[in-house]
């Protein structure tokens, strides 16, 4: 799935369309490793929602804060590391 050049048509941000490959990498068996009880709990508890237009959103880290959520920091590292795509 690629976010670029128009990641505005399915997503409010890029994060969101960050988010989304993490989550197609996971599904297609591409992630290795994984076995981080505090990551995977983190990547569990993120929440999306469909913003304006129907696009797609991650839930605000001061969302998340209010249902007693601490910052997804390893979740966010992981979606980082591999949904972001890698030019050059």
């Amino acid at each position: 799935m690629d976010c670029n050049p128009f990641p505005a048509r399915r997503f409010v941000n890029l994060k969101a369309c960050y988010y989304q490959r993490l989550a197609d990498a996971i599904r297609q068996d591409r992630v290795d490793g994984l076995i981080d009880e505090l990551t995977m709990g983190q990547l569990a508890g993120i929440r999306f929602e469909l913003g304006t237009r129907g696009r797609v959103a991650i839930e605000a880290k001061d969302k998340a804060r209010q249902r007693g959520v601490a910052s997804p920091d390893r979740a966010e590292a992981l979606m980082l590391a591999i949904g972001k795509p890698v030019y050059g």
